[in-house]
This record gives structure tokens, C-alpha cells and sequence, in this order.
């Protein structure tokens, strides 16, 4: 999540200023720049990396998971903002624009902050089901439901929709016109 945000501030804060005051030739160079050294770092990586002989095709164990309805990789938890945004902004939106006076209802840092504050929960859901996950694998051998990490993925989804919106918006507001 940090290094999201991160990525975020300095391709739409450092990047857009470069382009702006160097050109934009100077702009590209920059991110190729960026990315030149994010390919190295992943290079350096190779050493550390397991590598094992493939046997069979990438469908082979998708193949052997569809009878398994509990392998089936969870929701993305992007899917639960496609129900949050519009609640949010019809119920929470005009309810804090009342109580603030600022038409966004929250200020984009206020949002910010409260994304991730919310992400912290996403992470203490995360740990509790790891635990369960694995106190049912050792001690009864079995496999938990995939819908168990759904509370895990909401929250991360409401945390997701309040940084996202919340530095998207910071970021339309501070930019330079």
C-alpha cells in the first residue's frame, strides 16, 4: 500500500514537474530513467529466485483446482469499490458536506488518512484468518472456505477507495493549471 502511494506522489507530482518546468522529452527520460532501474533491481533478484523445471502447461493447475471450489482465487478486492463508490457517494458524501461545509464532504487528506487508518484493519483481518487458516491446516487438515478472507477484502477495498479517491483528488486540486 505505501509503495503504491508512493508511486502515485511521484508519477503524478515529481514526473508532471520535471514535465512541466524540463519539457516533456526530459519528462519520459525520467520515467525510462525510473524504470531502467526498477528492471536492474529485479535483475539483481535472479540470484534469489527458486527456480524449478515446469511440468505440464500454466493450466495444468487450474485444471486440477476447478472441482476444488474452495481454490478458487478470491474476488479482487477492487470488485467490492464497484458497490462502495456509489454508496459512498450518495449516503456519506452529502451527510459529511452538511456537517463540514466542503463540497467533497472530507478534504483529500482527510480521505488520505482515513484510507489508510481503515488499512490497518485490512491487515489485522489479514493475520487473524492466517492464523485460523493455519490452526485449521495443522491441527484438523483443512482447507478454509475462500469466503472467509471476504471481510479482509472489503476492508481493503474501502481503505483503497478512500487513498485512491483521496490522492486523485489531492492531486487535481494542487496541480498546476
Amino acid at each position: 500500500m505505501v509503495a503504491l502511494g508512493m508511486g502515485q506522489l511521484v508519477a503524478l507530482t515529481l514526473l508532471v514537474w520535471f514535465q512541466t518546468h524540463y519539457g516533456m522529452d526530459i519528462g519520459f527520460a525520467v520515467s525510462a530513467a525510473a524504470m531502467a532501474l526498477g528492471l536492474v533491481s529485479f535483475m539483481c533478484g535472479t540470484l534469489f529466485y527458486r527456480n524449478r523445471t515446469p511440468q505440464g502447461t500454466i493450466l495444468t493447475p487450474i485444471a486440477q483446482n476447478l472441482p476444488d471450489s474452495s481454490s478458487f482465487p478470491p474476488k479482487h478486492p477492487y470488485m467490492f469499490l464497484i458497490l462502495l463508490v456509489p454508496l459512498y457517494d450518495t449516503f456519506f458524501v452529502p451527510f459529511a458536506r452538511k456537517l463540514t461545509g466542503n463540497d467533497s464532504g472530507i478534504s483529500p487528506l482527510t480521505r488520505i488518512g482515513s484510507g489508510l487508518f481503515v488499512a490497518t484493519f485490512s491487515m489485522v483481518s489479514s493475520s487473524l484468518m492466517e492464523k485460523k487458516r493455519r490452526d485449521q491446516a495443522l491441527n484438523f487438515n483443512q482447507k478454509l472456505h475462500i469466503l472467509w478472507i471476504t471481510p479482509e477484502f472489503l476492508i481493503f477495498g474501502l481503505s483503497e477507495m478512500f487513498t485512491a479517491v483521496g490522492l486523485i483528488e489531492f492531486f487535481h486540486n494542487y496541480s498546476p493549471t
